[in-house]
């Protein structure tokens, strides 16, 4: 094994198990991987293909129903229990599908966009993840001396590597974070936890429920998905909620856990008045999607400032260790010091 083989084996090594120890969620390198993204086209698809054989005076089998629990978390699970339960009482399906589908569209639009205009950061992840052990092979092969020094050179390179991949795992945690519009990891099922709460609440109403008893009937669901946003909107209907606003330390989650009361107003409202809530919950949960991607984009356009604070304290000061390093052993194999 040639020592530039070496080098280049000992930078992959590191930036691996510094990956993986530094930011478990990338574990197996998983948002590298395409099957790891969402499927938003198969549960598209799949939803649409529904949707028109319904429209078209075709029957789907049983089997054809349960495929819906393939669909992604938490779609599966809401799909598979709200459309059993208008089956079971005769009430249309198409309008919940056709929801559905508008939902997973959006949602494949955004994915796609949120990851090109986060390629500058992937971009500079991978320059980091490559100059160090670039710069290594060049001092090793043009600095008199260091040719000698033999797994002496790789120790100190190794250290340089360890600095190197946490930066790296670094800006695609930034990355990462940007496209969930900062919303830290464990409130992150909140998003899909919301809309899937409002689209068994409007699949309700469509069925003919009040509105109070819609709101009861989603409940438990919202318990199993976010047990801690349910916390902060309040499991009773006529109850101020206790929320967790002051907690969330981002404002994607805040607005989140303001939507709550939000559905709470709209379906006090027309109890009050006695008129349909359905337009105003649709309208409320459009606006809080708008104010997501909008925070979405605020969160990708700083994307590219905030790299630059890995590059400055973790690569910068690894490419100097090196440069100095050369020097002073060169300089010592060689008697000059």
């Amino acid at each position: 094994m040639t020592m530039f083989q070496a080098l280049a084996g000992l930078s992959w090594g590191f930036a691996g198990a510094a990956l993986l120890a530094f930011l478990p969620e990338l574990r197996w390198f998983s948002i590298l991987l395409p099957r790891s993204r969402p499927h938003w086209d198969e549960a598209l698809c799949l939803v649409r293909d529904l949707r028109e054989k319904l429209e078209s005076g075709w029957l789907p089998s049983e089997e054809h129903w349960q495929s819906l629990s393939a669909l992604e978390p938490p779609w599966g699970e809401l799909a598979i229990e709200t459309i059993s339960e208008f089956r079971a009482q005769g009430i249309a399906v198409t309008p919940t599908l056709r929801r559905l589908e508008k939902i997973f569209d959006d949602q494949k639009k955004a994915d796609h966009r949120a990851r090109a205009r986060s390629a500058q950061a992937w971009g500079q992840a991978v320059v980091c993840g490559a100059i160090v052990p670039l710069i290594s092979a060049a001092l090793f092969f043009l600095v008199p001396g260091l040719i000698d020094l033999g797994w002496k050179w790789l120790w100190v390179t190794a250290i340089a590597l360890f600095l190197d991949a946490i930066a790296m795992a670094w800006m695609l945690s930034l990355a990462e974070a940007a496209r969930w519009a900062g919303i830290s990891k464990d409130r992150r099922c909140w998003w899909g936890a919301a809309h899937s709460f409002g689209e068994r609440l409007l699949g309700s109403l469509r069925g003919g429920l009040p509105a109070d008893l819609a709101w009861s009937r989603a409940v438990p669901q919202l318990q199993r998905l976010a047990p801690d946003l349910l916390t902060a909107w309040g499991a009773d209907l006529w109850s101020p909620a206790p929320g967790l606003r002051s907690l969330a330390s981002d404002s994607a989650s805040r607005r989140i856990a303001e939507q709550g009361e939000s559905l709470r107003r709209a379906i006090q409202a027309s109890i009050y008045e006695g008129k349909g809530c359905a337009e105003r919950i649709e309208a409320s949960f459009a606006a809080l999607q708008a104010e997501l991607e909008c925070e979405v984009e605020r969160q990708i356009q700083l994307l590219s400032t905030r790299a630059l604070k890995p590059l400055f304290l973790l690569v910068a000061p690894s490419v100097l260790l090196l440069l100095v390093l050369a020097f002073s052993l060169s300089w010592s194999s060689w008697s000059l010091a």
